[in-house]
């Protein structure tokens, strides 16, 4: 019966130090793909202003002849 607490204590650990060691490779692979992938800023304006572009002529879709829908 005493090899119970310290066998659950014994899969306690175990489970912290898989946490621990998936943290830190998730922690890794966030640094390679911000080191691997280029700096999408610079795409925030056009990117932007296409989206704006797209709602308009949706929205004018959806209005219909004669009719302004909410904004």
């Amino acid at each position: 019966m005493d090899d119970v607490p310290e066998a659950v204590r014994d899969a306690g650990y175990v489970l912290v130090g898989l946490g621990v060691v998936w943290f830190q490779r998730a922690m890794v692979l966030r640094r390679e793909l911000s080191r691997d992938l280029p700096d999408l800023s610079d795409l925030r304006q056009p990117l932007a202003g296409a989206v704006r572009g797209a709602a308009g002529v949706v929205r004018s879709m959806l209005e219909g002849p004669g009719q302004s829908a909410p904004e």
